[in-house]
């Protein structure tokens, strides 16, 4: 006979499916987002540029 999935059980599945979706979502923010005002660039390329002198 399966088991029947209890509360906790779904709960820590949902809670791994947030915490999972929140680090890619931070990852594309910072990496693979275009920014207009950066020059069209995404945060993280904009950062690692060299500083006009």
């Amino acid at each position: 006979m399966l088991a029947r999935p209890t509360a906790r059980s779904s709960l820590n599945f949902y809670t791994e499916q947030l915490e999972q979706g929140l680090v890619d979502y931070i990852h594309y923010y910072n990496h693979n987002r275009i920014k207009l005002k950066l020059k069209g660039l995404s945060p993280a390329q904009y950062r690692t540029q060299p500083l006009s002198t």
